[in-house]
């Protein structure tokens, strides 16, 4: 899924100046303009259904598994969402976001027990100031680097791969968007409880910095961000901090579309969206999601992602591959862990401005959809055709 974003490094030691700063302005403009506001409320969504075949060898060392069947979100997840503003005079503005994700071939909500799982925002923007937001919401960093994949098939984009830049959310977060300086756009975001804990001790719940910074100019678009993740309990149970650089970049010569781009994963997933750390202690969720121990004791896992987009036929063909190279060796057998490739191609045709059909085929090497990091070594390929509709 793609957003538009707003989005740099800052240090840890300023990292709250963005809020002080930006509400002390922005208070006082509302508070004179309250009496005559102007708002607008936008309900919105996307369903994406399809039928898909997927085969994956050697699963979990136990042999091959096949499924095949309808499939929700197989080119953009299914959700559906309500955006609002009002006017609040000289600029500022309120915004909000509540957006839930669903499953199109069942109804059902894609995280049971959570009414808004993509988005629970409310924040101001001013014209000269830029935006701060409060709530749930994606990193600053992954809506900066997500603006440069070309395709986002399921399981087989970008955030296969780039887990920085994957469709994952934090509670509890502020995120500030500076305004365009020509082009340049600054992001800092900051989870005071990622993994919402419910400790009353602040030190212990998981906490995460997001710093992004992006150009874009016409056909160019160039992004860098930078993560770090403070495990919940982190410090009682030795853990190391997860961080995560990202650098990519898009250029549109017109009829063909190019992207590229390079990230270094360390000490695992900063989203907690990753494989289960096995040395995990139950009593502590928050520390599931890291990846695997060899990646958390200190791994560094390297990614790069290339891919172009193509006009034909009267709709697009997007090729994409990215390789991710681990440094570390599986505990049990002492083997080298083996580099994973994912290849994609496939095609979209518009049926009109909100409806398209797509078909794609996929393949990971040493990887599975259900496992990015294991030692099974797998290969899982996937076909898939379906229908998106935006309204």
């Amino acid at each position: 899924m793609k957003h538009s974003f707003a989005t740099t490094a800052v240090p840890a030691c300023v990292r709250l100046l963005p809020l002080t700063a930006l509400c002390a302005a922005l208070l006082p403009l509302g508070a004179a303009h309250a009496e005559a506001p102007t708002s607008s409320v936008t309900l919105y969504g996307v369903i994406d259904t399809g039928l898909a075949y997927t085969r994956i060898s050697n699963f979990e060392g136990q042999g091959r598994a096949r499924k095949s069947g309808l499939i929700s979100g197989g080119q953009a997840d299914s959700l559906w969402g309500l955006r609002g503003a009002e006017d609040l005079g000289d600029g500022l503005s309120a915004t909000f976001t509540l957006e839930s994700g669903f499953d199109a071939n069942s109804g059902n909500a894609e995280e049971e027990g959570r009414l808004f799982n993509y988005a629970a925002w409310l924040g101001l923007n001013h014209a000269d100031y830029g935006e701060l937001r409060f709530g749930r919401q994606n990193t600053v960093a992954q809506q900066a680097a997500s603006g440069v994949e070309l395709a986002g098939w399921k399981d087989f984009g970008l955030g296969a791969t780039f887990k920085a830049a994957d469709n994952y959310q934090l509670s509890n977060t502020v995120n500030y968007f500076s305004p365009d300086f020509g082009g340049l756009k600054l992001g800092l975001g900051y989870s005071f409880n990622a993994d919402e804990s419910s400790d009353f001790d602040s030190a212990r719940q998981a906490r995460e910095l997001s710093a992004a910074l992006s150009y874009e100019d016409g056909p160019l678009y160039v992004a860098l961000t930078y993560d770090r993740l403070q495990p919940k309990d982190s410090g009682s149970v030795g853990l190391n901090q997860p961080d995560a650089w990202q650098l990519g970049a898009s250029y549109d010569f017109g009829p063909v579309k190019l992207a590229g781009g390079w990230s270094r994963q360390k000490n695992g997933f900063v989203g907690l969206n990753g494989d289960e750390y096995a040395n995990a202690n139950p009593d502590r969720p928050g520390l599931g999601g890291l990846g695997p121990n060899e990646f958390v004791d200190g791994g560094r896992l390297q990614s790069w992602y290339a891919g172009a987009t193509i006009p034909l036929g009267g709709g697009d063909l997007t090729l994409q591959w990215s390789l991710a190279s681990p440094d570390w060796d599986w505990q049990g057998s002492g083997d080298k862990a083996k580099n994973i490739q994912v290849y994609t191609i496939g095609y979209s045709y518009s049926l009109s401005p909100r409806t398209s059909v797509y078909a794609f085929a996929g393949r990971m090497k040493n990887a599975s959809t259900e496992a990015l990091l294991t030692p099974d070594n797998p290969t899982t390929t996937r076909v898939a055709v379906g229908l998106t509709h935006a309204f």
